[in-house]
């Protein structure tokens, strides 16, 4: 049943990406990075029919992020297209709908972009990081991957 004919699914999407983009400004915390629980939120997006619009935007997005907490251009919107991507692929070949896959795309993918990270840190810059202040932002978000599956799936069933 639908409440508000108006607002889609869609359009509170955006308006939550856009509004956790805009916090990103003021989150200091080292345990909760936003990029990365907006890469679980795209991930998680779940579009019966994929149209090249969600891609755009996302790109945009993430610049905006850039542009305010000042990242290099296309960090952000390289890692939330990665997601993207990975989803589609995994949808390509029919393994969305089977119960963890979702679940250990995510987690392979998270690990993945901290890889790529952790060895660009090292190798360009040579320095010794902690390892802990890198991963634990990872864990926590694969921590919360299934509540937030759980709430987008309750908002996208009150929206059909």
């Amino acid at each position: 049943m639908r409440y508000f004919s108006i607002i889609g699914y869609r359009s509170i999407f955006y308006f939550l990406v856009f509004l956790i983009v805009s916090h990103n400004v003021i989150n200091t915390g080292i345990f909760i990075n936003l990029t990365y629980l907006l890469s679980l939120l795209v991930f998680l997006y779940s579009d019966k029919k994929f149209d090249l619009s969600l891609p755009i935007i996302i790109f945009f997005i993430g610049v905006y992020q850039d542009i305010l907490i000042g990242n290099s251009l296309g960090y952000s919107s390289s890692i939330f297209l990665f997601f993207i991507f990975l989803k589609e692929l995994v949808k390509y070949f029919g393994l969305y709908d089977i119960k963890y896959t979702p679940f250990f795309t995510f987690v392979a993918g998270s690990f993945s972009i901290f890889l790529f990270n952790y060895i660009y840190l090292t190798v360009n810059y040579q320095t010794s990081l902690n390892i802990f202040y890198e991963i634990a932002p990872i864990l926590i978000i694969i921590i919360i991957f299934q509540p937030i599956k759980f709430f987008m799936k309750q908002i996208e069933k009150i929206y059909e």
